[in-house]
């Protein structure tokens, strides 16, 4: 049987990093401290998701861009920007 995550905490930090430029830096320098700072629990194939992405994407990414790529995939654990653009 395959294993449900709830993505929904993935989103959260994604969207967040979309929308909070303290914020993206903070993901960025420290993925793990800045989720745990924002009061968010990802499960660790989820932090090892956001500590995978491309910092200078970030700069550029809008949140039309990131439902895009997440309406592309059906499995976020395999979440890279390098893959669905």
């Amino acid at each position: 049987m395959r294993k449900v995550i709830d993505c929904s905490p993935l989103v959260a930090v994604l969207t967040k990093g979309v929308l909070d430029t303290s914020f993206r830096k903070e993901l960025i320098k420290d993925p793990e401290k800045a989720i745990l700072d924002a009061g968010l629990e990802l499960q660790p194939d989820q932090v090892d998701i956001v500590k995978n992405l491309n910092p200078e994407e970030w700069e550029s990414l809008t949140l039309k861009d990131l439902n895009s790529r997440l309406s592309a995939i059906s499995d976020l654990s395999k979440l890279s920007f390098e893959e669905i653009t």
